[in-house]
């Protein structure tokens, strides 16, 4: 990951695709870094098509992420990250 610029490399199967408001989504499956582990998922964004269902990609990204703020029953204060990729 270059951290100067926030961009990232990511490399992986499509597991699902979505669009949205012209904005397309896909859940990508990173390789396990060995026999028992289990994969990573991350989701990336982009204006355009990059692939279907099951292909293979390889993409450079942009990291994108946001919170929002909720008050949890014992009125104290907590944050819920989300975190995806954009492609460049």
């Amino acid at each position: 990951m270059d951290t100067l610029n926030n961009t990232i490399n990511i490399v992986g199967m499509v597991d699902g695709v979505r669009i949205y408001q012209g904005t397309h989504y896909y859940d990508v499956i990173l390789p396990a870094k060995d026999a028992y582990s289990k994969p990573a998922n991350v989701q990336v964004s982009s204006d355009k098509k990059l692939a279907n269902k099951g292909d293979e990609i390889d993409v450079l990204c942009e990291l994108v992420s946001y919170y929002r703020t909720f008050t949890t029953k014992d009125g104290e204060q907590g944050r819920d990250y989300t975190t995806r990729f954009h492609a460049l």
